[in-house]
């Protein structure tokens, strides 16, 4: 649910609030690694590389293919 409902609100411009909700299913779900990606775009949108990378790192240690995961963080290196 979070994360459908979190993309609809990014694709609304709304950033900060996409960013509450997939905040609000990682509580239910700490692992969810699509939740993780988005939450990780959507902290880098809001210009706090440093809480990117922090969700990258958590979705990496569980992820099984992590190459767009590691896209992600050259990016932000």
């Amino acid at each position: 649910y979070e994360y459908g409902y979190s993309q609809a609100l990014h694709k609304e411009h709304q950033v900060q609030e996409a960013l509450r909700i997939a905040k609000q299913g990682l509580e239910k779900n700490p692992f969810e690694t699509r939740l993780l990606l988005a939450a990780s775009q959507f902290s880098y949108e809001l210009h706090d590389a440093n809480e990117a990378e922090n969700y990258l790192l958590t979705a990496k240690e569980d992820a099984e293919d992590t190459e767009e995961i590691l896209l992600r963080l050259a990016t932000i290196y």
